[in-house]
């Protein structure tokens, strides 16, 4: 597999705006649904079998049914586990209560297995940050060795002691060692803020995270660049007016405009004078959680190719 360091830039800024509609979906209920992943594996005839399960958690009432929008597995394929088709009829065939169960078949000298999924609800509301599982495949799997059955024993003759057959005996099997994974650098997280006067911008750079450099242009105003170092925090700040957008962009490549929408509590008009909040969970990033969800849509499919281009 070619691994392209041009595109680990890319993949980090890609992670940190991820990063944004995660925290996003923590200040609103109506974002607290995921998903959820259980997995047993056993050898009974020469074979790992993997069973895997998936199920709805922390779902509102308004949401009733799911569907999966990403079911990747490996080092082989779940079967009873796939994304939904676009025509499925119905298009969400989960309730909230059922437990989607699939089955993983792997050959004795396998390791680990792993399972990455992403559910939508018809509620409108889509998983943006997947789900991922990994067992490590432990214990003796190997061909199954049928009872040994002794030869029956002749009586020899008078002047001849009985002869006897040594048991079989069958060599200890022994298990692989897994290879411990390479660490990889700290990825950023970040949060998008949308008050009655500012759209903002933050970037967090973990201590062990790589250079950060990512370009906020807004549909009005100059665009800003920000270079985040390890252990940096930084954010982009936008006055906020009717139908502002802000696009970001990275090593030449553009992503999709985020909007700015009003907050529910803001003066009529918007964009002119914020009323008072405190805390965390202010009004202004609950009011507009939703629209902000599809904020880091773009940059976290970069960061997913990263993750597929540089897994062993």
């Amino acid at each position: 597999m070619n691994r392209s360091k041009l595109r680990r830039p890319i993949a980090v800024i890609g992670a940190a705006v991820a990063g944004l509609a995660a925290s996003i979906a923590l200040s609103s209920p109506a974002s607290a649904h995921h998903t959820a992943i259980e997995a047993e594996f056993a050898c009974p005839s020469g074979e790992w079998i993997v069973t895997w399960k998936v199920r709805s958690e922390d779902t509102p009432p308004k949401a009733t049914h799911f569907k999966l929008i990403q079911a990747d597995a490996t080092p082989a394929a779940v079967e009873g586990i796939a994304v939904t088709a676009e025509d499925a009829d119905p298009a969400y065939p989960y309730a909230v209560g059922d437990v989607v169960v699939g089955e993983q078949k792997l050959p004795a000298d396998a390791t680990s297995a792993s399972l990455t999924v992403r559910a939508a609800w018809n509620n409108g509301y889509k998983q943006w940050k997947p789900t991922t599982k990994t067992v490590e495949l432990e214990g003796e799997c190997g061909p199954s060795v049928p009872p040994t059955t002794a030869p029956p024993v002749t009586e020899p003759p008078a002047t001849q002691p009985p002869t006897t057959e040594p048991p079989a005996t069958t060599p200890p099997a022994t298990t692989p060692t897994p290879t411990p994974s390479a660490s990889v650098p700290g990825e950023p997280e970040g949060e998008i803020v949308a008050t009655c006067d500012e759209f903002i911008f933050t970037v967090i750079n973990p201590e062990n995270g790589e250079t950060v450099t990512i370009t906020f242009t807004p549909s009005t105003g100059e665009p800003q660049t920000l270079v985040v170092e390890p252990g940096e925090t930084k954010s982009a700040k936008f006055p906020a007016s009717e139908g502002l957008t802000v696009t970001p962009s990275a090593e030449g490549e553009e992503f999709d405009p985020v909007a700015w929408e009003q907050p529910e509590e803001c003066a009529p008009g918007g964009g002119g004078g914020s009323l008072p909040k405190t805390g965390v969970a202010v009004g202004g990033i609950a009011g507009g959680a939703l629209v902000l969800l599809a904020a880091g849509v773009a940059l976290f499919y970069i960061a997913r190719r990263r993750r597929m281009t540089f897994s062993a």
